[in-house]
């Protein structure tokens, strides 16, 4: 993205060279005049310097935390849903469309509580990665019986959160920008973040799933290795599910061995749901603490408006 850029500002800068020889086009004027603004950033379009306010730089940080601990909400149990219990995309959907249209509600209720001017918006940021570490320290405990029932009351908690960490970020930014020239850069700098996180996350929860599913397919190959007869051989405690070896090295039935390897397979699926799950618990506790640490107190746009 930045070469492009950096083609581009080389291809506007040739034609304000030209642009200063032919004065009468107008066309080269207006590039002219959005080089002479964007040039002393030295990025276009990103003026980077932004970053140096303390509101701004932990609004940016946290729109980037938070399209990555959304994924919790919608991507992580849809896919456990799919490769556990065999749910249809239309089953999956269900549930975060029924938490997307409450959460339409809250979104207007938790900007009418920040505009109080006696709520802290650092205060209400809390509440709402609290109530989002609580929903992924819950879905840890996840196992290979758990439906959809079993996520509706964690979802429940991060369709509360999620407004209250997401209207407090907008506030954050927002009151940052010191006037209408800036208004292009810090959109800028926030969609810059958006396109990241959205390509980051995604990547991010690949790497995990890769990393840790490797991990807990060797552990528990080799366990099932090195305890051949109790866990090959032995009997099962469901009559319908035979032992994948008889003593005798041959197979308990008919598929037994193909059933054995996708019991190992689920139970990999569920233990990297639930590290998923754990690490994102672990972004939001140094959220947290960068919470405690970064932000300044900021007030509602309306009172900063009178007072300027």
């Amino acid at each position: 993205m930045f070469y492009l850029h950096g083609v581009a500002y080389q291809c506007i800068t040739t034609l304000q060279i030209n642009g200063e020889r032919e004065n009468t086009n107008p066309d080269c004027r207006r590039l002219s005049s959005w080089t002479t603004v964007t040039k002393p950033y030295h990025v276009p379009l990103l003026k980077l310097q932004m970053l140096g306010r303390r509101n701004f730089a932990y609004a940016i940080l946290g729109l980037v935390l938070f399209l990555t601990i959304s994924l919790t909400s919608s991507v992580v149990p849809q896919q456990y849903l799919a490769e556990i219990q065999g749910y249809r995309p239309l089953q999956e959907q269900s549930l975060d469309l029924l938490l997307s249209l409450r959460q339409f509600a809250l979104l207007p209720a938790v900007a009418f509580l920040l505009d109080h001017k006696w709520v802290d918006a650092r205060a209400v940021m809390l509440c709402g990665l609290s109530l989002i570490l609580a929903a992924c320290l819950g879905c840890a405990q996840i196992d290979a019986s758990w439906n959809r029932d079993q996520f509706r009351f964690w979802q429940y908690l991060q369709m509360v959160g999620q407004p209250m960490f997401a209207v407090s970020l907008l506030m954050f930014a927002t009151n940052t920008v010191k006037g209408p020239e800036e208004g292009p850069y810090a959109s800028a700098l926030m969609n810059f973040a958006r396109a990241l996180a959205d390509a980051g996350g995604t990547w991010f929860l690949a790497l995990v799933t890769r990393w840790r599913g490797a991990l807990h397919s060797d552990r528990l190959v080799d366990q099932a290795g090195q305890n051949w007869f109790r866990t090959i051989q032995a009997h099962t405690l469901l009559p319908h599910d035979p032992a994948p070896l008889l003593p005798d090295g041959q197979p308990g039935a008919t598929g037994s061995l193909q059933q054995f390897a996708s019991m190992i397979e689920h139970q990999v699926s569920v233990l990297t749901t639930a590290d998923i799950f754990l690490l994102m618990a672990g972004l939001c506790g140094v959220y947290i603490f960068v919470t405690v640490l970064l932000p300044v107190r900021t007030y509602p746009p309306r009172i900063l408006l009178m007072k300027r």
